[in-house]
């Protein structure tokens, strides 16, 4: 039972964390273009593509978090998510990046470091937590274990 309602609050915690992320990055989604931009990686007109992606991706995610829907696919795809934000911000926190990151849209600073890192590891570790739970269930081909619970 505990293990239930740990699993519902990550995947509470983690989808309104990545919704509001997706919401705020296509209302403003400035510092994370100009971030694409800075680093060269892609033109204008792809980076503004890349950042709407991403943000339709993240609510997208948050949705199915919430509703419980395709929960394996979810929750695969949230984890590797949060493993590349992980990485990211890792890199960024090593090679001292003092840039905004953009991951929040203009309501955040995101600077590359230590707090970023251990927020990003969080919520990797609800995601991983999420996805352990979810493969840990026994599935009938309809996608409910034996109780008729989507989620543990």
């Amino acid at each position: 039972m505990l293990k239930a309602s740990v699993i519902k609050y990550f995947r509470w915690i983690l989808g309104g964390v990545l919704l509001i992320a997706g919401i705020l990055k296509l209302i403003m989604p400035d510092n994370l273009i100009e971030v694409l931009l800075f680093f060269d990686l892609l033109n204008e007109e792809n980076a503004y593509v890349f950042v709407y992606m991403a943000s339709i991706l993240e609510i997208f995610l948050a949705i199915s978090l919430f509703f419980q829907f395709k929960p394996r696919f979810t929750a695969i795809s949230a984890s590797v998510l949060c493993t590349i934000f992980l990485l990211i911000s890792l890199v960024g926190y090593f090679n001292n990046w003092e840039i905004v990151c953009g991951c929040l849209g203009e309501f955040t600073f995101g600077n590359f470091d230590e707090l970023m890192v251990i927020r990003n590891a969080v919520l990797l570790g609800m995601a991983a937590f999420i996805c352990g739970s979810v493969f840990k269930t026994k599935e009938t081909p309809e996608g409910v274990n034996k109780n008729n619970n989507k989620w543990r």
